[in-house]
């Protein structure tokens, strides 16, 4: 009869628990973003980009 050798038994590894959804933040829109253009006429800037 052969003797069957068997590793030793390691500890039990802890749960993993799900992380909790961070709470959604609101947007913040700054004043710059909302404010008109006051370029003048040869402005080349993408506003609708910025």
């Amino acid at each position: 009869m052969a003797v069957v050798e068997h590793e030793p038994r390691s500890a039990p590894r802890p749960a993993v628990l799900p992380r909790p959804q961070a709470a959604a933040r609101p947007q913040v829109v700054t004043r710059a973003e909302t404010a008109e253009c006051t370029c003048p006429d040869a402005c080349e800037r993408d506003h609708e980009r910025d």
